[in-house]
């Protein structure tokens, strides 16, 4: 008998609005130029390359010390592992491809392409059972990677060899294929400079910022669930020779994300109501 998968709300990004026109209270749509609205789904992209980056680095260290476990959404027989118990290595040194499939034969990546290196050192406690691991993650570009928006299509490159650094923690238990669970927080914070591409318009962005992320992912035999929390604030600088913007996102939990545009306060806002007012999605 099929075991029931369901899947947690990953990235909900829902978000209220608490503005008007442009700042305090009510959930009418802001008054927002075309430009702004640009602007923010830009900014975003720009932002978004660093985060998506850290996503596939953990995705890989993660599925690397569970067997693929969390790949394979949780399906015995598709990666996830069968020996007994959990495998997180001290020290890895890989490259993953943002084209690969997961077991299912998905795309694991489908808005992103290119291909990063990943370096991964730290401790582990514990046994393969229950245990901690905690990382400094190195990852470097060794093609250009690309991300775009599949709401606003904006798209953003990395260079080849331009990449992150940042702080992994990952703790686990392991009782059987159909029993475990995993909880990783990370924290990114620093620079990093994009191209992003809207339409005919290319911009230089220069982005900086922090951000913590937590996951978690449980396997029950029934069910296989995935929880998520993002916090942290971006600021990123767009530029093409004749103007510069600046846009600052503030993201104070999934339901709560506030945009400065130039100076002037939105939010804040839900996911579903970003997608409406500046057609991107900012998690």
């Amino acid at each position: 008998m099929r075991n029931a998968m369901t899947l947690a709300a990953l990235a909900a990004l829902g978000m209220t609005i608490g503005c008007g026109d442009s700042g305090g209270g009510g959930s009418s749509s802001p008054n927002v130029s075309a430009e702004q609205a640009e602007a923010v789904q830009m900014s975003d992209g720009a932002s978004d390359a660093s985060s998506q980056t850290m996503h596939a680095a953990n995705d890989g260290i993660v599925n690397s010390g569970s067997g693929g476990a969390v790949a394979a959404k949780g399906q015995p027989g598709l990666g996830a592992a069968s020996g007994g118990s959990f495998s997180f290595q001290a020290n890895l040194n890989f490259t993953l491809d943002l084209d690969d499939t997961d077991a299912q034969g998905a795309d694991r990546f489908p808005h992103a392409t290119g291909r990063l290196q990943i370096v991964a050192s730290g401790s582990v406690s514990g046994n393969g059972n229950a245990g901690n691991a905690t990382y400094d993650v190195e990852t470097t570009w060794l093609t250009e990677g690309v991300f775009t928006d599949p709401v606003s299509g904006c798209v953003a490159k990395m260079a080849a060899g331009s990449g992150l650094a940042y702080d992994l923690s990952v703790s686990w238990s392991y009782t059987d294929e159909l029993n475990w669970s995993i909880h990783a927080e990370s924290n990114l914070s620093g620079n990093h400079t994009v191209t992003v591409i809207k339409g005919p318009e290319t911009f230089t962005a220069a982005a900086s910022g922090s951000r913590h992320v937590e996951a978690s992912f449980t396997r029950t035999p029934s069910s296989f669930t995935i929880a998520y929390s993002v916090e942290g604030t971006r600021t990123v600088t767009l530029s093409n020779g004749a103007e510069t913007r600046v846009v600052v996102v503030d993201v104070d939990g999934l339901d709560k994300i506030t945009i400065t545009v130039d100076g002037v306060v939105y939010g804040p806002y839900t996911a579903v109501q970003i997608r409406r007012f500046f057609n991107c999605h900012i998690d």
